[in-house]
């Protein structure tokens, strides 16, 4: 007889910023009652292996869907069968993010923890899905090309997560103060290097050292 699987409940994220958790988590993912064993576990992931996004990590939940520990799936290859899986699973100290955390936290904590993904759940624990590496990898690159972009005085457009696609007067606004920042800085140079047009034309090779 087959394993049955656990599916989540369905949790609404339209009410939930875009840059949310919730917005970025999976509910495809690889869960188990605690009363089950190792070997329990090993029957899951074959006979469901098509239907998970990712198997980084095993859930482990109660009657409820709270969830009560995690464990790597390395533990299924070196446990007997006949383990329960309460003796592998870490139960303390459970690094977990609410549905509104925003996702660059979520990514701060996956790598300050070193972690593959982050459960999400809600204020009584239950597991509503799970933040998985490639999704933590995307917001690691957005957000770092996001500020690199803002400090040369770009935004994106509140519609779309590309530069490219932002109005040309909205790119006109965000980049004229720089812009003319740069102009008056040039207009200075030039009045400057004015200042000392007859040295440089005495000794021509002075020219060479103007930035």
């Amino acid at each position: 007889m087959k394993n049955s699987i656990l599916t989540l409940p369905e949790f609404e994220t339209q009410h939930l910023g875009k840059h949310s958790a919730a917005r970025r988590m999976i509910t495809e993912v690889p869960i188990i009652h605690i009363s089950k064993t190792v070997g329990d576990a090993a029957r899951l992931l074959k006979e469901h292996m098509n239907v998970f996004k990712t198997i980084n990590y095993v859930y482990v939940v109660d009657d409820g869907f709270h969830l009560v520990g995690t464990f790597s799936i390395k533990y299924i290859f070196s446990e007997k069968s006949d383990e329960p899986l309460i003796s592998i699973a870490r139960m303390k100290g459970l690094i977990t993010v609410h549905p509104e955390t925003d996702q660059e936290h979520v990514a701060y904590l996956a790598l300050r923890n070193n972690l593959k993904a982050i459960p999400v759940v809600d204020e009584n624990k239950k597991l509503l899905g799970v933040v998985q590496n490639d999704s933590i990898l995307g917001i690691l690159y957005r957000e770092v090309r996001e500020d690199l972009l803002h400090l040369a005085g770009i935004q994106a457009h509140e519609e779309s997560d590309s530069i490219v696609n932002i109005p040309l007067m909205q790119a006109v606004r965000q980049r004229i103060v720089w812009l003319a920042i740069g102009l008056l800085g040039g207009i200075a140079a030039a009045w400057i290097i004015g200042r000392f047009e007859d040295t440089i034309e005495t000794d021509i090779l002075i020219a060479a050292f103007l930035p």
